[in-house]
């Protein structure tokens, strides 16, 4: 049995020793770090003039000049103009800016007679089909200006239903037009 034991405790010796020369006899070389790249800038506001307007925004119509209805009202007859700026000074992604006008809730008789978006030189009209106006602008990152004018013009005809007229203006509400900005970052 004691030939056992010192057997045993010799190739436990012997173990541990194979053990440690092999801790002592190896190379080893790690290396850390990180992938870097700068991210494009999103820079996106829509204004009227100098004012920001939040995600959800109120916009006061433009009114023509009338000498039959009152400073600050609309009537039949008289149209009105919205007016705002997209302003992608300083994203540095392509965009594509899509502009909607729900006309679907307006009265009858009040109707877009026209919608344009400008952007330095270039002009395009919006799409006008059954009332909806809807359209994009296409804005490459590195062009020279990034401010979209969006010129919304209206028209309450006179020729419209005198009924439904005349109880709009008894009620005397606000007339409220929902516009869309949707601004993407073009594929």
């Amino acid at each position: 049995m004691k030939k056992k034991k010192s057997f045993l405790v010799l190739v436990v010796l012997l173990l541990l020793l194979g053990v440690g020369s092999f801790t002592y006899a190896r190379y080893v070389t790690n290396y850390s770090g990180t992938g870097k790249a700068e991210i494009a800038k999103w820079a996106v506001a829509l204004k009227n003039g100098n004012t920001a307007l939040s995600e959800t925004f109120e916009l006061d119509l433009e009114l023509e000049e009338s000498t039959t209805v009152a400073d600050g009202k609309i009537a039949p007859g008289r149209g009105a103009t919205a007016k705002f700026q997209l302003d992608l000074t300083g994203t540095e992604v392509t965009t594509d800016a899509n502009f909607s006008v729900n006309t679907e809730d307006l009265p009858a008789g009040i109707s877009v007679t026209s919608a344009k978006l400008t952007r330095g030189a270039t002009e395009q009209e919006l799409t006008i089909t059954n009332g909806a106006v809807s359209g994009s602008m296409i804005i490459p990152y590195n062009a020279t200006d990034k401010i979209v004018d969006v010129v919304i013009e209206l028209e309450w005809n006179m020729t419209g239903s005198d009924t439904t007229d005349t109880e709009l203006g008894k009620n005397a509400g606000t007339l409220e037009i929902p516009l869309g900005v949707k601004v993407q970052q073009a594929e």
